[in-house]
């Protein structure tokens, strides 16, 4: 017996798709993405970026966005604003971000979508984001699979 997710038309993916955008006004910040394994790594983040990744559909999917190197200045801000994060274009930022966790080089943030401080935005799945999405957004809990074979 076929499971859904065995069906030919049926996409084995998520999409990951980050958009980010830079205020530089004291020099250009540093950035790093990572979507689980991938990583894209900025010296300076210089104009607005759009990335897309492919996550296999039962994976966990781990979200990093960290700003790196900020010179501080009283007067003149750098900092990375994550625009959007869409996830099979279910809308993360800016609809969930209270889910993602901010640890800066002060301390820990509130739900934020501006990283002024140097630090790691974070939003961690940990199980299959359809799943994850059922329970997040109220509607119960989705039936996991099992194996008859491991009976």
């Amino acid at each position: 017996m076929n499971n859904f997710s065995d069906l030919p038309d049926t996409d084995p993916t998520v999409a990951v798709v980050v958009k980010l955008s830079a205020i530089s006004d004291n020099g250009y910040p540093g950035a790093m993405l990572r979507v689980n394994q991938d990583v894209i790594e900025y010296l300076q983040l210089k104009e607005s970026v759009e990335h897309v990744f492919e996550v296999p559909l039962k994976d966990a999917i781990e979200i990093e966005i960290a700003l790196i190197d900020k010179q501080y200045s009283q007067e003149k801000e750098t900092a990375i604003v994550i625009d959007s994060v869409t996830l099979d274009g279910f809308e993360i930022v800016p609809g969930w971000t209270h889910l993602a966790t901010y640890d800066s080089e002060r301390g820990p943030q509130g739900p934020t979508a501006y990283l002024g401080i140097n630090g790691n935005w974070k939003l961690v799945i940990d199980r299959p984001f359809y799943q994850w999405r059922h329970h997040v957004t109220g509607q119960g809990w989705l039936l996991e699979p099992i194996s008859y074979e491991d009976s």
